[in-house]
């Protein structure tokens, strides 16, 4: 869990700053992660932006 790494509560910032950088990187891996976030996929659109064509997968989907 994340809480394991990082201490929730008002001084989380302070935490966050003193954690070392290990620390740091697997509350991102997590937090990051397709199973949290979800899958940004990009369908095709002839004649649209990109950004106008993303698409969120999140769960079994994904």
């Amino acid at each position: 869990m994340i809480s394991d790494l990082i201490t929730p509560g008002e001084d989380v910032a302070q935490g966050w700053a003193a954690a070392p950088l290990s620390a740091q990187r697997e509350v991102a891996r997590r937090l990051l992660s397709p199973e949290v976030l979800g899958e940004m996929r990009i369908t095709r659109g002839r004649g649209l932006p990109a950004a106008d064509r993303i698409k969120r997968v999140k769960g079994k989907a994904a």
